[in-house]
């Protein structure tokens, strides 16, 4: 999403590859989220719920904000519309991690991503015990050897 961002068609550069940790995909479609944009003029923020990590030493060690701004759940959605639409011509190696018991990012994220994406070359990685923040959990050396490992198969490289 981040690569989105920063404009034009950016998926289509030869020998890159995408890793998606908890990409979110779908959203819960309720009035709050369908009605974020103007219900932002109404109230700025929203109270975050219980966190979900599951290494509370992790859990110590971690700063965050006791809200989300209103507006940025609009935006999030805005996103993920216009990267469902760029998904099909993505064309270079994926590399897609998600928590089956995210309570952020919908378990169905991970199918829309293999559905829709063009790539022939996707890797999945199911996490059964971390929380949403998958780097900052018990399972991250799980991420980190996924990823590096991912890393070295695409460019060749050895792990």
């Amino acid at each position: 999403m981040t690569r989105l961002l920063a404009g034009g068609e950016p998926f289509l550069i030869s020998g890159d590859r995408i890793g998606c940790l908890s990409t979110p995909l779908e959203m819960p479609r309720n009035g709050r989220t369908l009605l974020a944009r103007p219900l932002s003029r109404l109230a700025r923020y929203v109270p975050k719920g219980d966190p979900d990590r599951h290494d509370p030493a992790a859990a110590r060690g971690h700063v965050t904000y006791p809200v989300y701004p209103t507006r940025a759940v609009a935006e999030l959605r805005d996103l993920i519309g216009d990267v469902r639409q760029i998904l099909p011509k993505v064309s270079v190696p994926l590399l897609i991690i998600q928590v089956r018991g995210d309570e952020t990012v919908p378990p169905d994220s991970m199918a829309v991503i293999l559905e829709q994406a063009g790539s022939t070359n996707k890797e999945t990685l199911w996490l059964e015990d971390s929380g949403h923040v998958i780097t900052h959990d018990l399972q991250r050396e799980e991420v980190f050897a996924a990823t590096s490992g991912f890393i070295a198969r695409t460019l060749g490289a050895p792990a």
